[in-house]
């Protein structure tokens, strides 16, 4: 699948990567960020409300494997840490009217 990964990217402005809090191995596949270094890339952490979460862990994992800039931290069950999430992102928030 990492083919598809790559011709996906390419179609892409912004990369959002997910990783949960809970989770210390980071499977993002090598060398995968530099394939299309124009790409704005995003990390978010989820799952933050876990009793096993490692948020502070999970980050210094992430920026080992080269990630740079903000990583944004969210928990499904709050609605308000998704939409900062998306806010930061520059993602629509509003529902259609």
């Amino acid at each position: 699948l990492f083919s598809a990964l790559i011709n996906s990217i390419s179609e892409c402005d912004l990369l959002v990567y997910v990783h949960p809090a809970n989770d210390l191995e980071c499977r993002l596949p090598p060398g995968l960020q530099e394939i299309h270094a124009n790409r704005r890339i995003a990390v978010v952490i989820s799952k933050i409300d876990r009793p096993d979460a490692q948020p502070d862990s999970v980050g210094e994992v992430l920026r080992e494997h080269g990630f740079v800039g903000d990583i944004l931290r969210v928990c499904s069950l709050q609605p308000e840490s998704v939409a900062q999430v998306r806010r930061q992102l520059g993602l629509n928030c509003g529902s259609a009217a």
